[in-house]
């Protein structure tokens, strides 16, 4: 799970985050509201683009969607054709 820190609008995973609390000690669940009171939005998985197989998905930050939810952002990049032929190599041996 992402997190993104309010006051930077840096986004980390939620276990690095956690760490920079060095004095204090998380028990299970890590809830939103706690992630909340710790200054930070739970950032949820946005779509996938849609890919020919020719293509792969790749992170490329995050956004805030039409109700106020702060998801990532993918984007399809095409395999260049070294990739291509060693995919095709692989499947056909």
């Amino acid at each position: 799970m992402r997190v993104r820190v309010r006051e930077t609008g840096e986004v980390m995973f939620l276990d690095e985050f956690l760490r920079s609390f060095t004095s204090t000690h998380f028990t299970d669940p890590i809830t939103t509201e706690l992630i909340n009171e710790l200054g930070a939005d739970v950032v949820l998985e946005g779509p996938q683009p849609a890919l020919t197989e020719n293509q792969y998905a790749v992170y490329v930050g995050v956004k805030k969607d039409a109700d106020g939810n702060w998801i990532t952002v993918y984007e399809a990049r095409d395999y260049t054709p070294e990739q291509i032929d060693r995919k095709s190599t692989r499947l056909n041996s």
